[in-house]
């Protein structure tokens, strides 16, 4: 119990892990979990399960997305309280995403968020008034931001699958569930999909104390295009030494989902951090190993 109100309270002071309001609202919203698929056999290795899922990654287009999400978290009172915000998203396969809610009422009351390939930025105002910043080099490991860009990116369908050597398939209760080791093999992401669309219904994060981080539940697909289709419902669960800490259910508009161009202008202003940092009181770098303020 002291351990959730402990997190809520770092997010305003040293925690870059965006812990809640951060990308906690950005990764987001609905879903119910996996639901159990058809009888439908699985992939027989993990290089044509790989194949599938990076079939579907490369026919993903740019969007222009709208929704709702809804925030919750538990309080020091070990109370569930919950807030609703509206939200724009933009995203340029396969690394960029922007994404800007409206947190207070006002034009400052603003939570945006956004990567690239090199890297992530998150600023809440005006109640935390904070910038976090890195490089995905830095701090590749989701754990270690809680929910960070990555995961609201893998949430729509945008998971990389590079090395096969660093992936395990196995056949389990009518999924298939591909697991992503890292350099000691221990597992630090699990990915379940239903083998009878190969789409994905659930992703969880661990710890590098192979403890679960963040469990992200994905439903309500809309197919886009022949071979692409995204989750219209997604929810993002954060845990903390064994213990739900906060979550956010994010909903897509259906009518809300248009595909777009992006001209280098619009790339410029959506796709890269702030080039100045002038009215936040603290700027946070955040790292695996942990995270400083910046001057």
């Amino acid at each position: 119990m002291a351990g959730r109100a402990n997190k809520w309270k770092q997010l305003g002071t040293c925690c870059p892990w965006l812990g809640l309001s951060l990308i906690l609202w950005l990764s987001g919203c609905g879903g119910h979990g996996a639901k159990r698929p058809e009888t439908c056999p699985g992939k027989a290795t993990v290089e044509e399960a790989l194949t599938q899922l990076r079939s579907y990654v490369s026919q993903a287009r740019p969007l222009k997305i709208n929704g709702q999400c809804r925030l919750g978290f538990m309080d020091d009172k070990n109370e569930k309280r919950e807030y609703n915000l509206p939200v724009t998203l933009w995203l340029s396969p396969p690394y960029d995403i922007f994404m800007r809610g409206q947190a207070t009422m006002g034009p400052q009351g603003v939570v945006s968020l956004g990567s690239n390939q090199q890297e992530f930025w998150l600023s809440i105002k005006p109640d935390i008034n904070t910038y976090w910043w890195g490089t995905w080099k830095e701090a590749s490991r989701a754990g270690s931001l809680q929910v960070s860009p990555k995961v609201v990116l893998e949430a729509l369908g945008m998971v990389e699958f590079q090395d096969p050597s660093r992936w395990r398939l196995e056949n389990r209760d009518g999924y298939d569930i591909l697991s992503e080791l890292d350099a000691t093999d221990a597992v630090i992401k699990r990915i379940i999909v239903n083998p009878c669309d190969y789409l994905v219904y659930k992703i969880t994060y661990l710890d590098v104390h192979g403890e679960t981080a963040v469990v992200v539940d994905l439903d309500g697909y809309k197919k886009l295009n022949k071979g692409f289709s995204l989750p219209t419902r997604v929810q993002i669960t954060n845990y903390l030494e064994g213990e739900k800490t906060d979550w956010v259910r994010l909903s897509l508009l259906r009518s809300g989902i248009e595909e777009r161009e992006f001209s280098e202008q619009q790339r410029e202003r959506l796709f890269a951090p702030p080039t100045r940092l002038g009215g936040y009181d603290r700027v946070i770098h955040v790292t695996d190993a942990g995270h400083f303020q910046e001057n």
